[in-house]
Order: structure tokens, then C-alpha cells, then sequence
């Protein structure tokens, strides 16, 4: 019974960690979506950044269940590259919270 747990435990801790990239690869997509859109629609460019921005709020929500410090700490690394890429495309008044 016990290892039945553990291996349950085990798949879960996987899919989460395969969850989160998974959102971490579609939201860095979005962002290159953006920069192919911002000289011909800038409001749709907009709104794919702010799609992104969704997907980080989940990854932060969801990262810390990660139990696996390594796992965890290379989640957390590639979700601060995908905040510092959502803010060098989001104006500074939206950054600012203005």
C-alpha cells in the first residue's frame, strides 16, 4: 500500500513538473507571437503579453508544490526569464501597476 502511494505521489510530482514547462514553453511562444505581431497590430501584441503574463501567474501558483528542490529551482529560473521577457515587452506603466 505504501509504495503504491509513493509511486502515486511520484507520476503526480512528474505531471505537475511536466505541466509546468509545458506552460512555461506556450507562454514563451506567446511572447514570440507578440514580437512578430507588434509592428502590424500592437493592441493584439498586447493582449498575447498579457495571455503570457496569465500563464506566469499560474506557473508561480503551481510551482511551489513542486517538491523536487532541483526541479523546482529550474522552473522557478525559466519563470523568472519569462517575467523578465514580459516585462521588457509591457509598457512601463503597466509594469508600475499605473
Amino acid at each position: 500500500m505504501r509504495n503504491a502511494k509513493a509511486g502515486r505521489a511520484s507520476r503526480v510530482q512528474a505531471e505537475l513538473v511536466n505541466f509546468l514547462n509545458i506552460d512555461l514553453d506556450t507562454a514563451f511562444t506567446f511572447l514570440y507571437g507578440a514580437d512578430l505581431d507588434r509592428d502590424t497590430d500592437q493592441a493584439y501584441a498586447a493582449l498575447i503579453v498579457d495571455r503570457a503574463l496569465h500563464f506566469l501567474y499560474t506557473i508561480h501558483y503551481f510551482a511551489r508544490r513542486v517538491q523536487d528542490p532541483e526541479q523546482r529551482s529550474a522552473i522557478e529560473a525559466r519563470a523568472a526569464e519569462l517575467a523578465a521577457a514580459i516585462r521588457d515587452r509591457t509598457p512601463r506603466a503597466v509594469c508600475n501597476g499605473e
